[in-house]
């Protein structure tokens, strides 16, 4: 995709547009500086679908403080994509921990340097937080740190997003 965005004071001439041109008829926009603005904003941080899950799940934590315990871990976590038994890298997990701003810090980090990669499997990915929540350290866990669980009456949540697409 390509986008020319002029300031509304700029003067064009427009160009003659022939008889034979299989393009259609194009009118030129003059937009103002708050469209501009609106453009380069989403541009910026929601023309992708990785862009918009960083963009959303960074604002939709900023509110969380230590009360909190957080981890991550992508969806597809395995050192080799091909052996469900290599173990999670550690560029893609990082252990539950309290959400104090030193965390947040790191946390916010690895999310950021998250980038798409081949497949997304929804099931193993979920399959993989159940068994950590249990304890399991084996299998399509191994190099998970031990059980996160601290209270047997603690609630825990997962948030998986996804692009949606079938792989």
């Amino acid at each position: 995709m390509e986008a020319n965005i002029f300031p509304s004071s700029t003067n064009f001439t427009l160009p003659t547009v022939s008889a034979n041109t299989t393009g259609g008829t194009w009118t030129r926009k003059l937009v103002t500086t708050a469209e501009q603005q609106n453009f380069a904003i989403w541009y910026t941080y929601y023309r992708t679908r990785m862009g918009l899950v960083k963009s959303s799940v960074s604002t939709a934590f900023a509110p969380l403080t230590d009360k909190f315990r957080m981890g991550f871990i992508s969806m597809n976590p395995l050192v080799d994509s091909t052996n469900a038994n290599s173990g999670v890298s550690a560029s893609k997990y990082l252990a539950i921990g309290d959400f104090t701003d030193a965390y947040k810090a790191v946390w916010y980090s690895k999310l950021y340097e998250q980038v798409p990669f081949e497949s997304s499997p929804a099931r193993e990915g979920l399959a993989r937080v159940g068994r950590h929540y249990a304890g399991k350290m084996d299998g399509i866990n191994k190099n998970m740190t031990p059980d996160p669980v601290q209270n047997s009456c603690q609630q825990n949540f997962t948030i998986m997003t996804t692009d949606g697409y079938w792989n």
